[in-house]
């Protein structure tokens, strides 16, 4: 698998090999928390590129977890050419199917996505992407308010709006994610999406009936209290990319904040959490 969402400046790749499968995805989650910028995923062995300025830190972290490593110094690159070349199309039983503009369309399936990730993440060929979409098919969005936090390439924004939600404030920190989204969205011909930037949770205004985030631990912890205070009563959150170990943590998070957990689902070392407001 290949995720390439990178700026086009130099890089530094880092090659290594993992035998142990889970082993490696708690590697790769935690040097994506340090500024990674993209990765290749060939078992046993992976890649990891990171911008020239962060690549102290990611040995530091590679050494750190004791493994060995070879280093390659690498020039401007065209990115999206390469991605072109590795993207196949995911598709969720027959609920969904995520495309490329190059891929035929897909009639089999009940809702089409077509996105150009470029520098964004979220193309549903992750794991926790996937859990997120199968997921949402469970959950009634109809005439709904909805705010996906953290949305990436917007493919979860995309897919609510789809499934009948009428308001959805799409939200990144990153101005490639922004205008990444924006790309998408337009592609998708959505009518009921507000794109905007902001750092945090904080900036937000008004309540929501659902909340999607799909981003990391570290984020999740922080902005679980906000969350909460931004949701409607009785309303939902959807989580995830949160690895299976930490599930007691962002739990007792949740608890804390007048959320009760109502459905899991694990695939891999990654999970999708469900939780309800009290």
């Amino acid at each position: 698998m290949v995720r390439l969402f990178l700026y086009p400046m130099p890089h530094t790749v880092f090659t290594f090999s993992i035998s142990e499968v889970s082993k490696a995805q708690i590697l790769l989650a935690r040097l994506w928390e340090s500024d990674l910028s993209g990765c290749e995923e060939d078992h046993p062995t992976y890649k990891v590129y990171c911008e020239k300025a962060n690549a102290d830190s990611i040995a530091q972290l590679l050494h750190k977890n004791e493994v060995l490593f070879d280093t390659k110094e690498i020039e401007e690159e065209n990115w999206n050419a390469k991605w072109e070349a590795s993207f196949e199309p995911v598709v969720i039983e027959n609920f969904v199917a995520v495309r490329a503009h190059f891929h035929p369309s897909n009639t089999r399936v009940e809702h089409e996505i077509v996105v150009t990730p470029k520098m964004s993440f979220g193309t549903g060929h992750h794991a926790t992407t996937r859990q997120m979409i199968a997921q949402m098919q469970t959950l009634d969005f109809a005439h709904k308010s909805i705010w996906d936090f953290g949305t990436g390439t917007g493919v979860l924004a995309i897919l609510a709006e789809k499934l009948g939600a009428e308001k959805i404030l799409a939200t990144d920190l990153d101005d490639w994610s922004i205008d990444n989204a924006t790309d998408n969205v337009k592609q998708n011909d959505c009518q009921h999406i507000i794109i905007r930037q902001q750092e945090n949770t904080e900036e937000t205004e008004g309540y929501f009936d659902i909340i999607l985030a799909n981003i990391n631990k570290p984020v999740l912890l922080s902005e679980m209290k906000n969350l909460s205070e931004r949701l409607s009563a009785n309303g939902q959150l959807l989580l995830s990319g949160i690895l299976f170990h930490d599930e007691e943590d962002i739990v007792q998070s949740a608890e804390n904040n007048d959320f009760q957990l109502t459905h899991k689902s694990r695939e891999g070392d990654w999970l999708c959490m469900l939780f309800t407001k009290n």
